[in-house]
């Protein structure tokens, strides 16, 4: 019997913010033991995905046409990941409430900031009661603000970013360089990977800079690409990892010892 699944940002974001089929597929496996979530991955959701989504909402205000927000979609592709973020929020639009026909282009585009709104919203408030037990033994960022509305219209959340890396302010420095053996252990294994992809190649410059002097900052790019070994190491010993990325986690997780579920959405 699992004691538990610890969920990585993807598990998280897909029963948060994803459509029906995922909800369902990651909801299945929630609904047979607690759900165990970590600081670390709640602030990586709001500083990477949640974010995406404002900067999405907000530059809908910007704009007077539909159309014209599919053009962005196109000039953004240098910043895949909200590249990713804009085009699976139309495609979860088009696939439900935004199938309506008769809107015309600017119509549209009312339409679709509605719905990112309420994206962001419900997603949100789902996101923040999603476990039955939050941990924080990396120290990560706790406490910030909820996503609001200004009087403009416009969605804001301060993180305070400028603080990532400090060692003073961040929790993950002094994390890493007590668990430096063990992130030495998994670098070493990772560089023996045949034909390492471009984040696993990331990941091993990354670590050293994590764990190496105990005093020294790190820039904030460096806890991007740790991102999957730090949710693997905290996940309590008891408990099992729940994502969807295989390729990354295996490696990862056989060098820490931790158990992995996978699902496919």
């Amino acid at each position: 019997m699992i004691d538990g699944y610890f969920l990585d940002s993807t598990a998280a974001i897909k029963f948060s913010f994803g459509c029906v089929a995922d909800r369902t597929v990651v909801g299945s496996k929630l609904s047979k033991t607690r759900v165990i979530i970590s600081a670390y991955v709640l602030f990586e959701i709001a500083r990477g995905y949640t974010r995406n989504l404002i900067l999405l909402h907000n530059k809908c205000a910007q704009l007077g046409n539909f159309s014209e927000l599919m053009k962005y979609a196109r000039v953004v592709r240098l910043k895949s990941h909200f590249q990713g973020t804009i085009l699976g929020a139309m495609e979860r639009y088009f696939e439900g409430e935004g199938a309506a026909l008769g809107l015309s282009d600017k119509e549209r585009l009312i339409h679709f900031r509605a719905f990112a709104r309420r994206l962001i919203r419900r997603g949100w408030k789902t996101l923040r009661r999603i476990a039955d037990l939050q941990v924080n033994r990396v120290g990560c960022r706790e406490g910030f603000e909820d996503p609001t509305v200004n009087l403009d219209g416009l969605f804001v959340q301060e993180l305070a970013l400028e603080l990532c890396g400090i060692h003073s302010k961040c929790g993950l420095k002094a994390y890493a360089v007590a668990h430096r053996a063990d992130l030495e252990r998994l670098r070493q294994k990772l560089k023996r990977i045949p034909d390492p992809d471009e984040e696993t190649n990331k990941r091993i410059r990354s670590l050293r800079d994590l764990y190496g002097l105990p005093i020294k900052n790190f820039p904030a790019g460096v806890c991007y690409s740790c991102g999957d070994a730090v949710i693997a190491h905290e996940c309590p010993s008891d408990s099992t990892i729940l994502t969807n990325n295989r390729k990354h986690f295996d490696p990862i997780s056989s060098v820490f010892g931790k158990a992995v579920e996978y699902f496919e959405v």
